[in-house]
């Protein structure tokens, strides 16, 4: 087996490894022991880097050795190339905290807070919402405001989301924010 075949072999190797490390990442959310926290932030360069070194080698064996232009070598340099793009982009995307959301919005959204502000803040932070709609419960609240992050931004892979609920007095303002994450799995 030649040199450039063994790096071919081995990006396909390394961009597995990429894909393993970024589906663990997806389902733990990063909240995993202090030796994997620090494989999950050094991880990703390091993966990158050795797939980019192996996909660069292996294309200089395209160019250099016509014999390695099969299909399978071509889709496993492919493969790895979008590894190189991939690990990255999955790994370094935006989450959202709970905690820290909690805070934002009791620091951003103080009591008697307008909807149409509460509205407003939720567009700007790409939360998706529901207008005002009558309270059932009885009580100073009138309105209710539903909000949820469902998307990728959400904490682990495995929850539900973020959900968000603003409750309303009869002139629109603001009586008190919740904000939780659910979970279906136990």
């Amino acid at each position: 087996m030649s040199a450039s075949a063994r790096l071919i072999l081995g990006a396909w190797g390394v961009a597995v490894a990429g894909y393993v490390l970024v589906i663990t990442g997806l389902i733990a959310g990063g909240r995993t022991m202090l030796v994997a926290r620090l494989i999950f932030r050094l991880g990703p360069p390091a993966l990158a880097l050795v797939l980019a070194c192996a996909v660069a080698w292996a294309l200089r064996g395209f160019l250099v050795q016509p014999h390695l232009r099969t299909p399978a070598n071509v889709l496993i340099t492919l493969t790895g190339l979008t590894g190189v793009l991939l690990i990255p982009a999955a790994l370094l995307r935006p989450r959202l905290d709970v905690a820290q959301l909690r805070a934002a919005v009791s620091r951003d959204l103080p009591t008697g807070t307008q909807a149409n502000r509460i509205e407003t803040y939720l567009d700007s932070l790409r939360i998706s919402y529901s207008s005002a709609v009558p309270s059932r419960g009885g009580g100073p609240v009138a309105w209710t405001i539903q909000a949820s992050v469902q998307d990728l931004r959400r904490p682990h892979l495995l929850s539900d989301g973020i959900f968000l609920e603003f409750r309303l007095d009869s002139s629109f303002k603001l009586i008190e924010a919740d904000v939780q994450e659910s979970w279906t799995m136990p």
